[in-house]
């Protein structure tokens, strides 16, 4: 270490043979990377929900065309299980977006009449959902799955066809 007098007359160090950051170096360089990082998280929270809303109206417009092409097909819409008891294949009661669930992806059983002799035919399911749009199955209740809106929320299903609107509680 070399000794140095200033005009002074007060010893000091030589700077350049030290080498590291001050403590006010390392506290500057962590607030700018603190500040980085907190905006590219808020741009990213926004990007997240306009996806998750885009998500849910391309879902609620795939719905609404099924739900027409079942009616179409059937006579009416699906039950909601909400006004009467509803059972899935497996014994399970679904209700809502369960019970919509279950008679959009289940293949149709459709009759017809033909000259007084009844044909029954079955067929393709009306939607298919991704893993992404549904719920896993759950081995205590196998069957039962609901939608997912964009934010993985349950979607809720009535059939207010009696223009009777039924709030769904959990």
């Amino acid at each position: 270490m070399t000794l140095a007098t200033g005009r002074t007359g007060r010893a000091a160090t030589d700077r350049s043979s030290r080498g590291g950051f001050t403590l006010v170096e390392i506290i500057v360089v962590m607030a700018i990377i603190v500040t980085l990082f907190s905006l590219i998280a808020v741009g990213f929270a926004t990007v997240m929900g306009r996806a998750s809303e885009k998500a849910t109206t391309s879902l609620l417009i795939r719905l609404k065309g099924q739900l027409d092409l079942y009616k179409q097909v059937m006579g009416a819409y699906p039950p909601d299980g909400i006004d009467s008891v509803e059972k899935n294949d497996q014994g399970e009661i679904v209700r809502g977006s369960a019970s919509l669930y279950y008679h959009l992806t289940r293949p149709l059983l459709i009759a017809s009449n033909d000259g007084g002799q009844v044909r029954k035919t079955e067929q393709e399911p009306i939607a298919k959902f991704s893993d992404r749009e549904r719920t896993p199955e759950d081995p205590e209740h196998p069957g039962v799955r609901e939608i997912l809106d964009g934010w993985k929320n349950p979607s809720h299903y009535d059939n207010t066809e009696d223009e009777v609107f039924r709030p769904q509680r959990r």
